[in-house]
């Protein structure tokens, strides 16, 4: 990791961060104020960054895996440095390529017409982009689409501070000459 900043009394301002992340690049800016109370904001982009262990070093479990792309803005600012993450604002857009998320097979669900549980194998994709914007410790991941040569997924999820789940996905799986589409309610 190399930094580039400059500090008063103030705070300091990083104009230019880079190095490695979990097998990708990291390029970021920084701001940091603590002349009234703790204030950050900045900018970030990951590329080829391996998600599981990205998603498990925020503390979210690494369900998803793939190569990560992750373009995004965030801000926080608190009285007590200890709740700096806890109250952080983040915009971003990303992309997982060739990647799978683990434990939920959406293809199965599809052909059982939504009549099974999501729970299953891994669902494999060749592409997923979406947004996610974190406020108040609610992740709203929004825009999600999925793809791979014969299935496409879209849809939207919240998860609350609690790690309770709510949402929508709509799927469609293409199979020679039968197309299969199904809705679900996550929860």
């Amino acid at each position: 990791l190399t930094a580039r900043g400059v500090a008063n009394q103030d705070g300091i301002n990083f104009s230019n961060i880079s190095g490695e992340l979990y097998g990708g690049s990291l390029n970021a800016k920084l701001m940091v104020d603590w002349s009234t109370r703790w204030q950050f904001a900045g900018s970030i982009d990951l590329a080829g960054v391996n998600a599981s262990q990205m998603l498990t070093a925020v503390n979210s479990p690494g369900l998803v895996e793939g190569k990560l792309k992750l373009s995004g803005i965030f801000s926080s600012k608190t009285s007590q440095f200890s709740k700096i993450v806890d109250e952080a604002n983040i915009s971003a857009d990303f992309v997982v390529n060739n990647g799978s998320i683990r434990n939920v097979e959406l293809a199965r669900a599809v052909i059982s017409n939504g009549n099974q549980s999501l729970m299953g194998d891994d669902t494999h994709f060749d592409k997923m982009t979406g947004s996610l914007h974190v406020e108040n410790g609610v992740y709203q991941y929004r825009k999600i689409v999925l793809q791979s040569a014969q299935f496409r997924a879209s849809g939207y999820f919240d998860i609350i501070p609690n790690q309770l789940l709510s949402g929508k996905v709509s799927a469609n799986l293409q199979a020679q000459s039968r197309r299969l589409q199904s809705n679900f309610t996550l929860e």
